[in-house]
């Protein structure tokens, strides 16, 4: 009597599932946090994830369970359509398995892609901060440069002690930060070399760090001011900054008289991923997912001018999940109360600074799409503007008015970036500006202080 066939469909089955089960619950796992302004996306980010959850366990309980039973599960593969429909399907499933992989090693040599890391790690009380005494080269997408950090986690040398010359500190976020050019690009550095002939020891310190706010700066002052002891702190605000500030609110401390105590970091805070998510960071940055939206934006975006599609924003005006809520068109009363508790934190670090002795003074600027038709395409697309659409500007005229009431110089350089005939100014994607937008950036602002009488003429 012959043996009976080896149970080849089954086994095939049952491993062809559980690799199924295994990449639903991955992809569950990472779409426990999408972000996403696109409402389509995020009913698939939530559909693809319940789903996972709930196919996962069940497909890798039905491959064990065929791998038990394989005798039986071969003769119901082989003798029914359905098996052989079934066959087929996880047939095509481990080709795409081999190819994708093999797709992704031979493109990888030839595109830069991933998440640059900016030293970026987590702080007690400060939610986030740049790692002290770092030098490392980042590699973005648009960009390669060099970044080192002094004793305080802030860009640039160490500070002169003991002071014996005046010293400006800018506060800001990643623009001040300077992501994507070198040290000696930064608007900090051209600022310093631009003060330098009229005030030959003046000292300019970035204070920038990557998704910072003026809660966070509010705190960054409160622990370094009294060491370095500024005699004028510049503080730099752009549309991002109010949602920012919504969100470090939610796990901020303050003291009866409301004084900031500080403000928590969480493990979603930047360069420290949620656990589970990280199972799919790799394929999330890869340098095929990478190169399909390199093919696909360019569509989109001629689509949208083709035919008048607006990308649809999820939420608009939800500053959970609307980051560029404040350069929307009709959003000036709606965002009031938000703008509001930023003009709080305002005034927080201009008492803080005048106790410090220094000066205070506000910088609004503008992002890509706020200064002209160019700038930031395709990035925009991501935010839910039209190419060629204008962000509202309303945040700094509110930010104008409030200087006025408040008795501080509010120098906003919109009309800075309009006038120049520079171009890019912006990075086409990250939407950070390139070495000739600091060029810009540093030009107005040494113009807005020597207006104000802050530094020498």
């Amino acid at each position: 009597m012959d043996a009976p066939a080896p149970p080849r469909r089954a086994v095939f089955l049952a491993s062809g599932l559980l690799m199924a089960g295994a990449l639903l619950l991955s992809l569950a796992a990472f779409l426990r946090h999408p972000y996403a302004v696109n409402p389509t996306t995020v009913v698939a980010c939530r559909a693809a994830s319940w789903a996972g959850l709930g196919l996962g366990p069940a497909l890798l309980l039905a491959g064990a369970w065929l791998w038990l039973r394989r005798e039986r599960a071969d003769l119901w593969l082989a003798g029914t359509a359905g098996g052989r429909l079934l066959l087929g399907l996880v047939l095509l499933y481990a080709a795409g398995f081999v190819a994708l992989p093999a797709a992704e090693a031979g493109l990888r040599p030839w595109m830069k892609a991933g998440a640059p890391d900016l030293m970026i790690r987590y702080h007690p009380t400060r939610h986030h901060a740049m790692l002290a005494n770092e030098s490392r080269r980042v590699q973005g997408r648009e960009y390669r440069f060099h970044l080192s950090t002094n004793s305080l986690g802030m860009r640039g040398p160490e500070p002169r002690a003991p002071k014996g010359s005046p010293r400006i500190l800018l506060l800001g976020n990643c623009f001040t930060e300077g992501v994507g050019v070198e040290a000696e690009e930064t608007f900090c550095a051209r600022m310093q070399a631009l003060l330098t002939p009229s005030c030959p020891q003046v000292e300019v310190v970035n204070g920038g760090c990557a998704s910072y706010s003026p809660l966070l700066e509010w705190r960054l002052l409160q622990e370094t001011g009294p060491a370095l002891r500024p005699d004028l702190v510049v503080l730099l605000l752009d549309c991002g900054n109010i949602a920012d500030d919504f969100l470090y609110t939610e796990t901020a401390s303050f003291a009866p008289d409301g004084d900031l105590l500080g403000v928590r970091g969480t493990e979603a805070a930047p360069g420290k991923k949620p656990v589970m998510s990280s199972i799919l960071s790799t394929p999330q940055h890869s340098a095929l997912c990478t190169g399909m939206m390199t093919l696909l934006r360019p569509a989109c975006a001629h689509a949208i001018l083709s035919w008048g599609l607006r990308p649809p924003v999820t939420a608009q005006g939800d500053l959970h999940m609307d980051h560029q809520a404040v350069a929307r068109v009709g959003m000036r009363d709606r965002l009031a109360g938000d703008l509001q508790r930023s003009q709080g934190y305002l005034l927080r670090v201009r008492d803080l600074s005048r106790s410090l002795g220094a000066g205070f003074v506000l910088v609004t600027y503008p992002w890509g799409h706020q200064v002209n038709e160019r700038e930031w395409m395709p990035g925009r697309l991501d935010s839910g503007f039209l190419p060629g659409e204008a962000g509202d500007t309303w945040m700094m005229e509110e930010m104008r008015d409030f200087g006025a009431r408040e008795g501080f110089p509010v120098a906003d350089l919109t009309e800075e970036f309009r006038r120049s005939g520079r171009f890019p100014l912006y990075y086409p994607r990250i939407g950070q500006w390139t070495p000739a937008g600091h060029a810009v950036a540093a030009e107005g602002i040494v113009r807005a202080l020597r207006a104000s009488g802050l530094v020498p003429p």
